[in-house]
């Protein structure tokens, strides 16, 4: 393993799924380079049926940044959730975006976070933040569907 904290790249992602109205919110947080560089993006999702395919998009969005900005070429790269079966989908032969991440990085290490646990330590803080940030994106979502669902709904 590289000791030089240059050859890693950490990254943390959450997200938030209503299964009433099919609304996801999703964060990421990737923080690399010496010195370090934290990168936080965020966004919406409608139409996946579960929180682990919400949980899996969110990873699936943060693998698509680092291939794009070659974040994760020949680095270490450590992604941890808080979704267990995401990152087990991840981690499966039969996903894309996780084939090719491995084949880019040098090594590719998944990491299950214990979520909602505050600030208690670094590593809860980040998932923190993510969760928090994947929530509001959810509900900004989830009232605008549920706007646009009263408005089509015939007056009585």
């Amino acid at each position: 393993m590289p000791s030089s904290p240059t050859q890693y790249v950490t990254v943390f992602t959450d997200a938030s799924h209503c299964p009433h109205t099919l609304a996801t919110g999703w964060a990421v947080w990737i923080k690399h380079g010496t010195p370090a560089t934290t990168i936080r993006f965020r966004g919406t999702a409608s139409g996946l049926h579960n929180s682990t395919e919400a949980e899996l998009h969110a990873l699936e969005r943060a693998i698509k940044h680092l291939l794009e900005t070659d974040l994760a070429l020949d680095r270490v790269v450590v992604i941890q959730s808080d979704s267990q079966g995401a990152l087990a989908q991840l981690g499966s032969h039969h996903n894309k975006l996780g084939t090719e991440l491995r084949r880019t990085a040098t090594y590719v290490k998944l990491k299950h976070v214990k979520g909602h646990q505050g600030l208690k330590c670094p590593r809860s803080a980040v998932n923190t933040w993510c969760d928090r940030e994947a929530r509001k994106q959810m509900n900004t979502l989830r009232t605008t569907l549920r706007t646009i669902l009263q408005q089509k709904e015939p007056n009585a």
